[in-house]
């Protein structure tokens, strides 16, 4: 972030409060798609809004125990707008990454039922989320048979076995 940016947070700030601020500083991150940070910043909002400290000092236990569902609430939340966002973009392996800390396979199950895998893609990875880790195998093993052939497919499914 260039100070300018962060200057106008602070007056963001200032003039209309923690939450105008964290809003804007999350709007900026979208538009620049560091939906990483951007996961970071729905859960400060979060932590805003139940009335705690932006700032985590450590696991989130620092939150009373009456705060701990509607923050875990809000993870999910954020995980499920990331996650949605890098769908969007066609970066699965990303957004694996949140709907896996929610176990939530359908939205990747969807992308990959969907998905041309091209020569563009991590292929490896794809193929990882779809067979090994179980959100589409039959895809997952059409694509290691289409790319890699019959002899990895037939390792690919004895390891599996194993």
């Amino acid at each position: 972030m260039d100070t300018a940016f962060l200057d106008q947070l602070e007056q963001t700030a200032k003039s209309g409060g923690p939450l105008a601020a964290i809003d804007k500083l999350a709007a900026e991150l979208k538009a620049k798609k560091d939906y990483n940070a951007l996961f970071y910043t729905l859960l400060m909002k979060k932590r805003v809004e139940l009335g705690a400290s932006p700032i985590a000092t450590g696991s989130n236990t620092d939150l009373p125990a009456s705060m701990h569902r509607a923050f875990e609430e809000g993870i999910a939340d954020a995980a499920r707008t990331v996650g949605a966002l890098y769908l969007a973009e066609g970066l699965i392996p990303q957004a694996w990454g949140y709907f896996r800390m929610l176990n939530e396979v359908g939205p990747v199950a969807e992308a990959l039922q969907n998905l041309e895998l091209d020569d563009t893609m991590d292929a490896q990875a794809i193929i990882d989320i779809a067979f090994h880790q179980g959100v589409l195998p039959d895809k997952g093993f059409d694509w290691v048979l289409e790319r890699f052939g019959t002899c990895s497919a037939i390792t690919v499914m004895s390891s599996d076995a194993n």
